[in-house]
């Protein structure tokens, strides 16, 4: 499978995991990412990144004043701490929404606010549940289908895996190659390929 379109992270509160899911990907299937918050970080640590093996600005910061880009090279979109207007046109376009969130009530709230508007546009949404044990991702699960949302969900664990991908850039897939990690991170780094299938099963077949 490849990459067809493009992918939105998206959720109307800020430390969610958005940027983290969103690089993960990126440096993944070495896609650009757009984001639509000047004051993002994520250029620091994923252009001219040595780790996908050449000078590529993988992370480009779109000003409060410019259109969003609608190439159709694929790319995924990171919404910042908001979903903007110009942001709706990609979302109902987009072949994925996914949707970060952490366990808690006051993340969950923001999340159900976000889906109650965003899931008028698309009904191709994943959820990813951050740093959270499997415990709480049942709660979460609960407290999502209450409300009416029974889209796939995916539990990701909190990791130096996935923060190091945040923090240096680094791909999983490096970080996996290195010794005592791919023990160390084994049932870490399955949680990342199941993500990856999810985000597979929603594109375009390669021709």
């Amino acid at each position: 499978m490849k990459i067809g379109k493009h992918i939105v992270v998206g959720n109307g509160k800020g430390g969610v995991g958005k940027s983290t899911v969103s690089v993960a990907t990126s440096t993944h299937y070495k896609m650009r990412i757009y984001g639509n918050d000047p004051w993002s970080p994520m250029a620091k640590y994923l252009n001219n990144n040595p780790f996908i093996g050449e000078k590529l600005s993988i992370f480009k910061k779109v000003g409060l004043n410019e259109q969003m880009p609608q190439s159709a090279a694929p790319k995924i979109y990171d919404t910042g701490g908001w979903a903007d207007d110009r942001m709706i046109p990609i979302i109902r376009s987009a072949s994925l929404l996914i949707v970060p969130t952490l366990p808690e009530l006051i993340d969950l709230d923001t999340t159900i606010r976000f889906l109650k508007k965003y899931s008028k546009l698309t009904d191709r949404i994943i959820i990813v549940v951050n740093k959270a044990t499997p415990k709480e991702f049942g709660l979460v699960q609960q407290h999502l289908e209450a409300h009416g949302f029974t889209y796939p969900m995916l539990r990701l664990p909190q990791s130096k895996l996935f923060s190091r991908v945040l923090n240096q850039g680094e791909p999983i897939q490096s970080q996996m190659s290195k010794g005592a990690a791919a023990w160390i991170f084994r049932n870490h780094y399955k949680k990342f390929q199941e993500l990856i299938s999810m985000i597979d099963s929603y594109q375009v077949e390669a021709a």
